[in-house]
Formats: C-alpha cells, sequence, structure tokens
C-alpha cells in the first residue's frame, strides 16, 4: 500500500509531465500560439471576427499601429487629453481593424442595448420623476440605443440614437481603421 505522502509526491512528478503533453499538442494544432501576430491588422486578416484579441496577441492592448490609423481616421487629435493607448480599444470584424476610444459617454467594452424593455432602475426613476422628459444615463445605462421618457411611472423608450453593427456594437463609437 502506497502512503499518502508517497503518492502526492508521485503526482507531483507526473502532473506536470501530463500537463506539458496537453500544451504541447493544443499548441500544436493552433499555429497561431507558436507564431504570435505582431500587427492588429495582420491579426484581424487571419483571424476574421473576434470581440477581443485572443490568447495569439502578445502585444499591448493598443499598438502605435492603431494610434497613427485613428489619427488618420480622424478619430482621436494628437493633443487628445488621455495617452490612446490608455483609453482605446480594438477588435476584429470580417477581417477589419475596428477601433474604439473611450469618453465620458461611450461604453467601448460593452454591446449596445437594443431592448426596448424598460429596466427596474428606469420605472423606479420615472415612478419618482413621472413628468421626467428624459430619463438619465445613469439610469438607463450608458448602452441603451434610445433616448428614455416617463409616461407617468412607467419608462418608455424614444427616439434611436445609437446604430449598432453586425457584433452589436455601436456604430457612432467604433471605427474602421486601415493600416497605412
Amino acid at each position: 500500500m502506497i502512503q499518502a505522502g508517497r503518492l502526492i509526491s508521485i503526482l507531483f512528478l507526473i502532473l506536470p509531465l501530463a500537463c506539458t503533453a496537453t500544451v504541447s499538442r493544443n499548441i500544436e494544432s493552433d499555429p497561431a500560439q507558436v507564431a504570435p501576430t505582431t500587427s492588429p491588422f495582420a491579426y484581424c486578416a487571419e483571424k476574421g471576427t473576434v470581440d477581443e484579441p485572443g490568447s495569439a496577441w502578445q502585444k499591448p492592448e493598443v499598438t502605435a499601429e492603431i494610434v497613427a490609423a485613428l489619427k488618420r481616421a480622424e478619430v482621436i487629435t494628437a493633443d487628445a487629453p488621455v495617452p490612446p493607448e490608455n483609453a482605446c480599444r480594438w477588435r476584429c470584424m470580417d477581417q477589419q481593424v475596428y477601433a474604439c476610444c473611450t469618453g465620458a459617454n461611450l461604453p467601448c467594452d460593452q454591446k449596445g442595448d437594443s431592448s426596448r424593455t424598460p429596466s427596474k432602475a428606469m420605472n423606479t426613476y420615472c415612478a419618482q420623476n413621472p413628468k421626467a422628459d428624459v430619463i438619465p444615463a445613469y439610469v438607463t445605462g450608458r448602452a441603451t440605443v434610445f433616448t428614455w421618457t416617463c409616461s407617468g411611472k412607467t419608462a418608455v423608450p424614444g427616439r434611436q440614437v445609437l446604430h449598432l453593427d453586425a457584433r452589436g456594437y455601436p456604430t457612432e463609437f467604433w471605427h474602421r481603421v486601415t493600416a497605412e
């Protein structure tokens, strides 16, 4: 009979070998993990459509290449108050690079909310403010695509102010950018 301490020692010796074999097979089956992509444009051309760069992406989230593309597209200016590298995100859609720079009201990290069903918070706001012409964004959330008003104690969607792309992100915030 094997003692518990000896069994644990054996497992600690065998387990890393088993894990290494599994990792080796996964790397071999995913060539992108062997040679990480260095350009977001090459990454998107290879990956097609992804909402966030995956494990094959080894660079900073936003590269100088994307910042330059955003400047060329006039999405950001050279004198932007927040360094773009800290305020922007990118993703791939249809093998193209799309970027969004966060601002006070720009939810780059969320897909748009196209629901016409009011949230509990919206109806609570309307119960307290039944004549409100506008329900503020801190109540509706920044991702809603509609303006919201109160009709008595019920929240009602108004005009659609944001439009969603095929992946559900607001087209007003996400911009297709190109390499030089």
